[in-house]
């Protein structure tokens, strides 16, 4: 699917304001809750529990 397309349309399903989703090397990451929605076989996978969220370490480096 075209990314530009999606980038437009794809959105956070944890989070109450429903942000839009930056395409990451790991997946559609969310810039509010930090989770990152795995694409499997093409297709982005908005599932809550399928979302990574970091580890506070990782939290911690990223705002460094």
């Amino acid at each position: 699917m075209d990314e530009e397309f999606l980038s437009k349309i794809l959105a956070c399903p944890a989070c109450d304001e429903r942000p839009s989703l930056v395409k990451t090397n790991d997946g559609w990451k969310c810039e509010v809750c930090q989770r990152v929605y795995p694409v499997i076989d093409g297709i982005p996978h908005l599932i809550i529990k399928e979302g990574l969220t970091p580890s506070p370490d990782q939290q911690t480096q990223e705002s460094i």
